[in-house]
């Protein structure tokens, strides 16, 4: 943290993409961050960059951001760098980031940076793709590589030695230690010489234990301990820019995404290259200019692969294209989710933590499009419209925003990922227009820990509801946006105002929770109305987003509830004013701990450093004023001056613990905790700490603090009050700071400044000797004592305050923004599955995965097909459906018998109902209001359908047919309003087209008013009605509920103004106007009015001007003196389908007049009488009926027939459809307020509209019934209880008590419904009592250790009302039987290795869990071991049958888990016997290991040469060998008879049936046994003169049975000296034979014939030749010599 508070960041660019990173680079607290952006603002830029608004247009772009950005974060510096980027600049920054940026600047910075050490990124959006590049350098070192914590583990014992072993305990995980590792120790006592040693490495062993290095030389280890891994450092090398973009290396998760990331590598290369050709971007979706882009991209040097290889890969030209098209835009979802990616890399970058990105990331979102369309075909709908949203209209067109400005969204949470969901909702311009809006649901309360995370927050917020100031943050964003605030938590509890009518008009829910519970109960209210659900979350820097689209994806099923492992960390995004759990608390103490030691330090520390007193007014006024009152407020405390001594801390103390534990909690709860040994930690803690904050000299001494307790008055409550409250309250009340309240703060500071500075605390949790995990365990204890909430010991505070994971600022952008690219594709339109996607993220490591969803599952039953977004629709049906054919109906559809229909919490038809109470019900119509008031929260309905799920009727008021309105009325006026009932959808209300054109009338408007949408016709701000010109419109309107669409025009007629003398009526019109006339028509009867009433007064003269004498004419039509036109005074009997034109003149004098035409249709006369279908109707509906309910319809015969209400007139409760004849409520009908409304009798007139002469009556009674408002009323509400299985038949668990709040008194009925399992009769309700009705045994297939069931309390109101009381019944095991094995014997070979498998010993037990036994080998030393959970048995050590050939083992079982007492085991035991099978593991040794002899062979003679003795010595019983001759070689002159000149001349070896040399049929040698035999038995020339020497080769094997069978060989070397040469008798003699030297030693083997051995010498053959020539040399010299002699 220290690394990034002294970074120092330059940041390029402030479009939408560098307000994203620089927003949480503050949030995240970097030291000094410098804008530079000298570009003026324009209206793209709005659509993204959320710290610019319309009056910053115009104004340089960083210096528009700077002022917001500052009051983020006070600890963090913000400048604005206006000149350009010089090396000299780069020079002072660590890190340097371009966005928006030219290649060509890119190049030159990211260059200069690479060579100088400067880290450099470059981020970039174009439309819905975004790019970032990183360059750390050749040799940039990252000292933390993961998220993970370091692996920490108990000691279990350690041994002294080389190496020393190291033991962990069983709860430790020796596994997930690898070879290699550096650990470190602490705690030990006893070898205290490894507490805080270097780093040693680990060597795993096969056991689990671990080498430690050498501790022969330590103390001996005595208990405890703990070891801790040491991270390694790893190094990173990143290549320069301009080597980068040739040989691209991306973040990619499979061979696809580095396909496609290459292709959008190319296209931005491309588009910079057409910037730099064209000097501009290409046009929002023009295709030449696209064409082009894709040309230039193909035109690009090919990248290269890893080695430096050019790639093959192929250009995805529509991808290239389709980026060109669309890159124009600027989109808040990308640069959010993209700016959060780059801060996160920065932060990499001055913290050296998590390994940054090697080196360019791709994102596209261009799934966004729609898939069919090709939005270039209309270019003027992408145009700019100098707005907010141009950046936004440039990709997705104005049709789409104007689309989006309409919806209505409900926002829940307003956490981290609320307010940057929220800020996302602003800038997409999300219910900013017409009926639209957002609708914030929140209930917790603005902390000082949201602060650094949740940027819509400022100091002077903390304490509101969060839900209020985020709409005010957010209206400040977008003026535009309607926002509406909900303080209301959104859980079973409110659906009385998330209901129905509130569901119906939200579009979709965005969820921003921190709890799985709250997720599953928001998603399920979404399944449950049809609602779209974009869902989001985070954790440290992991994060998801998801999206669910009835229909179309799977449904949320994420855990129903928060994980309670221990092992899980826990992402705490708010802290709550009353918590419920002992992480809530834990986390609040973590807060106080931060803000008390920590920032209030660290606000002094600056101020301090800040320099002389002059400056420090305006520093603190650059400060957050807020900010800084709030943190000084807890270090002054009840002291008015800086702490000297121990005491004045422990005054300090003892006072901030009565203001969080005593008057804060009275003031909210009123209770005060009896623990007073947690309360003198917590002064101990607190005051320590304070002390090490001001470099004061603490104390550990409980008693002597006890002692000064007592000593120490206790503060006053006024004494505890802020010192500067008005201040307070003013810093709330407004974000700024007057002088006078600046110099009082000042003068309070200097207090402080006297002495050295202030030393901030950083929380550690691993030092238990800094008093940080007691100040944060004693608070969090308290914290829970005073709201009655278990606390947590010290041990589990220390691992879940380690485990609480806050939210990442840049995480939390992360995945609103995918949020946001989500949003588009719900709001666009129907799309298809494959266009959505669900993503998750680890900023850490780097991986980034989007995929599409699952389609919802298809379940079916017989010929039915659903998913769990369908509803079962079921037609109202003509005359409305009753209850007893909609039980037919479903009967007939489903194939089954209804025998409960339920509505809510009403019951509509039950089979257990009495006959009469059946035939009472069952003949009421589905919307006669029995049952209207029992509707079910969140009920949904299907226009003219039943929903089986939620049983809702809906049908429409028909739409009124006309209108008058006078020509004087203006813009805006309302000319009439109708009413139409559509509670399962969003209704909408469509004006198609008027006839004849005009635009005069605005588009309907529909809002919803009580449960009923209120639709109403203006005049739009051009309308100038005027009756001469037009006197009547046709406005033909279209209504959509759900599924059905209905159609009708509305006839507007234009009056004259009585103030205006002109004709009156569409006869003035040009096309004039036609009307009917029956032939019946009485004489003289009026038939159309020319004039206004009074307007006869005016003079006005009046004639027909046309000819009036056709052949069938039967006289003339007149105009009478109040501007009448009167039929002819014979009638017009006969005269049927004829037409008469007349043309009519109307002079009011001084030269004004008008003229028009009428044309007379004649109609035949009726030819029936009009006539009720029922004379007389009675009606009973409930009283609960909003105004505009149905209450009948009345029909009757006859032609075009119109009805109206005779008496009462007027009539104030009822209204009916002239058209229709639906009888109408149009006041309320509360019998309380309205007593009269009990019994209406209304005179109903039906008549014809041509002939009003030709009528009906009908009398109608109508009967309000008083409505059952409420359900019974029971104690307790859910039953909840725990039993053991061995319950005997007949225990009560449980008595429930119902009242009925309606009717004191009356009888309830009470049934039991079971849910799981379904049916059972182990469970009974008798006269409300539930008993145990059947034996609970557990332990048998199938049994249910829980039962889930309901009991249904009804009562005897109309409609029916019912309570359900959840009952769970929880039967607990117990251990009732021993657990048995059986016997086993199993075999294994001597030489079996250790770990050998040799089989399991099968256990059983019959309770359940079955067989949840444990095994043990009793007592013994036997080289075996057994698995304790599975029973397998293993070798452990070496096997010698010779030694042990059987084991027989004990093995004892236990069994577990079985009990809800833990301690309650039985056990068994059986024996196993191991018989060790003998293997042949030692060879022959032969004794002497040879032999050598000389004897003297007798002609036709054997003689027995030798005899070979062998043995294994080892095993002695092993007495049978085989021997057989498997080699020899024979030497002599004349070589051995028979062989061939030996066995290298081509003799087999070894020969066959122990015999060698053999020639002529007869064998020189043979065995015979164990005995060598010579043969002496051939005659004739082969029988050698000479001695010969045999060198035998014997091969002695193992015969027994034992296997495998070993051998050895021995050699016997014979010299045979023939019978005729001279031998004397030796037993031992040394002889060498062809230069070998061998010894024959004597043994206990004796030779049958001992000989003379005699030594001989044979020489070589080389030898003879030599000294032959040689003699023959000398020979031939003495001759040459004598013949000289002589001849001389």
């Amino acid at each position: 943290m220290q690394r990034i508070q002294g970074a120092k960041v330059l940041l390029s660019g402030l479009q939408g993409l560098g307000a994203e990173i620089a927003k949480n680079l503050v949030l995240m607290g970097v030291g000094i961050l410098t804008l530079h952006d000298p570009h003026p603002t324009c209206w793209s830029d709005l659509a993204a960059q959320f710290f610019l608004s319309e009056q910053d247009l115009g104004r340089s772009r960083a210096e528009a951001s700077q002022e917001l950005l500052a009051k983020l974060n006070g600890a963090v510096q913000v400048c604005i760098h206006t000149g350009d980027i010089t090396e000299d600049l780069l020079l002072d920054f660590q890190v340097v980031v371009l966005t928006a940026s030219k290649l060509e600047e890119q190049l030159k910075v990211g260059t200069f940076c690479h060579k100088h050490g400067v880290c450099f990124l470059v981020a970039d959006t174009r439309g819905l793709v975004g790019q970032l590049f990183c360059d750390f350098g050749e040799d940039f070192t990252v000292e933390d590589p993961t998220e993970a914590e370091p692996l920490r583990a108990t000691i279990q014992h350690i041994s002294q030695g080389s190496p020393g072993i190291l033991t962990l305990r069983e709860e430790a995980d020796a596994h997930h230690f690898h070879n290699g590792d550096l650990v470190t120790f602490s705690g030990i006592e006893g070898m205290v010489e490894l507490n805080g040693c270097a780093p040693r490495p680990l060597h795993m062993r096969e056991d689990g234990t671990l080498e430690i290095g050498n501790t022969a030389t330590f103390s001996r280890y005595l208990r405890g301990g703990a070891v801790t891994e040491v991270k390694r450092p790893r190094t990173v090398k990143h290549e320069p820019l301009d080597a980068a973009l040739l040989q691209p290396r991306v973040v990619a998760q499979s061979p696809q995404e580095v396909h496609r990331a290459h292709c959008l590598h190319r296209a931005f290369r491309a588009l910079h290259t057409f910037q730099q050709l064209h000097g501009r971007p290409p046009r929002r979706w023009d295709p030449v200019d696209a064409e082009m882009v894709v040309g230039l991209a193909q035109a690009l040097e090919p990248l290269k692969g890893t080695e430096g290889e050019s790639s093959e890969e192929q250009l995805d030209e529509a991808l290239v294209r389709t980026v060109a098209l669309s890159s124009a835009g600027s989109l808040s979802p990308i640069a959010t989710m993209l700016g959060a990616v780059a801060a996160q890399e920065v932060l990499k970058a001055v913290s050296k933590k998590f390994m940054p990105l090697d080196q360019w990331l791709y994102f596209d979102a261009l799934d966004c499009l729609p898939e069919d369309e090709e939005p270039f075909l209309n270019p003027e709908d992408y145009a700019p419209r100098d707005c907010r949203y141009d950046g936004q209209i440039a990709v997705f067109g104005a049709g789409f925003q104007k689309k989006l400005s309409h919806q209505h969204y409900l926002l829940v949470g307003a956490g981290a990922i609320g307010c940057e969901l929220l800020k996302g909702f602003a800038l997409v311009g999300l219910g900013a227009g017409g009926s639209g809006g957002v609708t914030v649901a929140d209930m917790d309360h603005v902390e000082r820990s949201n602060l650094s995370r949740q940027f819509l927050f400022r100091p002077q917020d903390i304490g509101r509801p969060k839900a209020e100031v985020a709409a005010e943050a957010a209206h400040h964003l977008n003026s535009n946006l309607k926002v509406t605030p909900l303080t209301y938590p959104l859980d079973p509890t409110t659906e009385h105002i998330y209901g129905d009518n509130f569901f119906s008009n939200v579009d979709g829910v965005a969820a921003a929770l921190d709890s799985f519970q709250a997720r599953h109960y928001v998603a399920a209210r979404c399944t449950h109305y049809l609602k779209p659900l974009l869902e989001a979350g985070t954790n440290g820097t992991r994060g998801s987003a998801c999206v669910f689209m009835p229909d179309v994806t799977d449904v949320y099923r994420g855990p129903a509830s928060d994980a309670d492992s221990e092992d899980a960390s826990y992402p705490v995004c708010t802290v709550r004013y009353f918590p419920s759990t002992a992480k809530h608390t834990l986390q609040w103490a973590r807060d106080e701990f931060e803000g008390l030691f920590h920032l209030s330090a660290e606000t002094i520390k600056r101020y301090q450093q800040e320099g002389h007193p002059q400056g420090a007014l305006i520093s603190l006024a650059d400060m957050d004023g807020p900010q800084v009152l709030t943190l000084l407020q807890v270090v002054l405390g009840v002291l008015r001056e800086r702490p000297q001594t121990w005491r004045d801390c422990v005054l300090w103390a003892l006072g901030h613990w009565q203001l969080c534990f005593h008057y804060g909690i009275i003031q909210l709860l009123r209770l005060f905790p009896p623990d007073k040994d947690m309360h003198l930690l917590y002064v101990l803690a607190a005051a320590n700490l304070y002390a090490q904050m001001h470099g004061l000299p603490g104390s550990r001494d409980q008693t002597e603090l006890r002692g000064l307790l007592k000593l120490l008055p206790l503060p006053d409550l006024q004494d505890l009050a802020p010192i500067f409250a008005s201040d307070l309250e003013l810093a709330w009340a407004s974000a700024e700071l007057g002088p006078e309240h600046l110099k009082k703060l000042h003068e309070a500071l200097e207090i402080w400044s006297t002495g050295p500075p202030l030393e901030p605390l950083m929380f550690e949790k691993d030092n238990d000797n800094n008093f940080h995990v007691d100040f944060v365990t004693a608070a969090a204890c308290l914290r829970a004592q005073n709201y009655g909430i278990p606390p947590a010991n010290r041990t589990k505070s220390k691992r879940i305050v380690g485990r609480i994971i806050p939210a990442v600022a840049t995480t939390t952008a992360a995945v609103a923004g995918l949020v946001g690219l989500e949003l588009y594709k719900v709001v666009g339109g129907p799309r298809p599955l494959s266009a959505f996607r669900h993503n998750y993220l680890h900023l850490a490591e780097n991986y980034f995965s989007r995929w599409v969803p699952f389609a919802p599952a298809i379940q079916k039953f017989q010929h039915l097909e659903w998913t769990c977004w369908k509803r079962l629709e079921v037609p109202a049906g003509e005359p409305e459906r009753t209850l007893e054919s909609l039980l037919a109906h479903l009967q007939e559809l489903l194939g089954v018998r209804v025998t409960m229909l339920l509505r809510g919490p009403a019951v509509l038809y039950s089979a257990g109902w009495s006959l009469e109470k059946q035939a009472w019900h069952l003949p009421l119509s589905l919307s006669s209001g029995h049952y209207g008031a029992a509707q079910a929260p969140g009920a949904s309905c299907c226009f003219g359908c039943l929903c089986l799920n939620h049983l809702f009727l809906t049908d429409l008021h028909c739409l009124p047919w006309f209108i008058n309105v006078s020509e004087s009325q203006g813009p805006g006026t309302i000319l009439q309003s109708f009413f139409f009932n559509c509670s399962s959808y969003i209704p909408t209300l469509k004006l198609l087209h008027v006839q004849p054109p005009t635009n005069f009338f605005n588009p309907p408007s529909l809002t919803r008013w009580q449960g009923i949408y209120v639709a109403k016709i203006t005049l739009s701000s051009s309308a100038q009605l005027d009756a001469l010109v037009v006197n009547h419109y046709e406005l033909q309107l279209q209504f959509t509920c759900g599924n059905h669409t209905m159609e009708g025009p509305l006839s507007v007629d234009v009056q004259r103004d009585p103030g205006h003398i002109q004709c009156a009526g569409r006869f003035a019109s040009p096309a004039g106007e036609i009307i009917q006339v029956p032939e019946m028509v009485t004489p003289g009867a009026r038939l159309y009015t020319l004039l206004l009433p009074g307007m006869e007064l005016q003079g006005a003269q009046m004639s027909i001007t046309s000819a009036q004498d056709p052949p069938y004419f039967p006289g003339h039509f007149s105009i009478n003196g109040q501007g009448w036109l009167q039929a002819p005074s014979q009638g017009l009997k006969g005269q049927a389908q004829k037409v008469f034109q007349l043309q009519i003149l109307v002079n009011f004098g001084q030269g004004q007049s008008c003229h028009g035409m009428l044309i007379v249709k004649v109609l035949p006369a009726p030819s029936s009488q009009v006539s009720f279908l029922e004379q007389t109707q009675n009606i009973t509906i409930p009283e609960n009926l909003v105004p505009g309910s149905k209450v009948v319809q009345v029909q009757a015969r006859g032609f075009d027939v119109r009805y109206e209400i005779l008496s009462p007139m007027p009539c104030p409760l009822f209204s009916i459809g002239c058209v229709d004849g639906l009888v109408r409520t149009t006041a309320p009908l509360e019998l309380a307020q309205a007593p009269g409304a009990a019994v209406t009798r209304l005179q109903v007139k039906a008549f014809e509209r041509l002939w009003p002469w030709t009528s009906a009556k009908l009398e109608l009674t109508v009967d309000v019934q008083s409505v059952n408002r409420w359900p019974p009323h029971c104690l307790p509400a859910m039953l909840v209880t725990q039993i053991p299985e061995t319950t005997p038949v007949g225990t009560v668990l449980n008595t429930i008590t119902c009242t009925d709040p309606d009717s004191p008194g009356s009888t309830l009925d009470y049934q039991l419904m079971f849910h799981r399992p379904p049916g059972t009769a182990s469970l009974c309700l008798r006269d409300r009592v539930l008993q145990v009705n059947a034996t609970l045994d557990c332990d048998t297939p199938g049994a249910c250790f829980q039962y889930a069931a309901s009991i249904l309390v009804l009562d005897n109101g109309q409609p029916l009302m019912t309570t359900e009381v959840p009952v769970l019944v929880m039967v607990t095991p117990v251990n009732e039987f021993a657990p048995s094995c059986v016997p086993r014997t199993f075999r294994v070979r001597e030489d079996a290795r250790p770990h050998t498998l040799l089989g399991s010993v099968l256990g059983s037990d019959m309770d359940y869990p079955h067989d949840s036994i444990e095994f043990y080998i009793s007592g013994g030393s036997a080289p075996f071991a057994m698995d304790r959970l599975s029973g397998e048995v293993r070798l452990l050590g070496p096997l010698d049958y010779e030694l042990q050939k059987l084991y027989r083992l004990t093995v004892l079982l236990s069994d577990h888990s079985q009990d809800q007492d833990p301690t309650c085991h039985h056990s068994g035991s059986c024996t196993i016997t191991i018989e060790v099978e003998d293997v042949n593991d030692h060879a022959p040794e032969c004794e002497p290991p040879f032999q050598e002899l000389t004897i003297h062979s007798h002609l036709g003679h054997s003689v027995e040469v030798t005899k070979v003795s062998c043995r294994v010595p080892q095993e002695p019983h092993r007495l049978v060998f085989s021997y057989s001759i498997v080699g020899g070689e024979g030497h002599g002159r004349g070589g051995l008879p028979g062989c061939g000149g030996g066995a290298g001349q081509g003799q087999q070896w070894p020969p066959s049936s122990a015999t060698l040399f053999s020639g002529n049929s007869q064998s020189r040698f043979s065995l015979q046994g164990a005995v060598l035999v010579y043969n002496d038995l051939m005659l004739g020339l082969s029988w050698p003169e000479q001695p010969h020497t045999y060198e035998l080769l014997i091969h002695v094997a193992d015969a027994g049975p034992s296997t495998p069978h070993l051998s050895t060989t021995t050699t016997v070397i014979v010299h045979l000296v023939p019978w005729t040469a001279s031998t004397v008798a030796t037993s031992t003699h040394r002889a060498t034979v062809r230069g070998v030297h061998r010894l024959l030693v004597s043994s206990m083997m004796t030779p049958l014939l001992v000989t003379d051995m005699e030594a001989f010498w044979q020489p070589e053959s080389w030898f003879v030749v030599v000294l032959t020539v040689t003699s023959a040399l000398l020979l031939l010299a003495l001759g040459w010599l004598l013949s000289k002699l002589l001849q001389g």
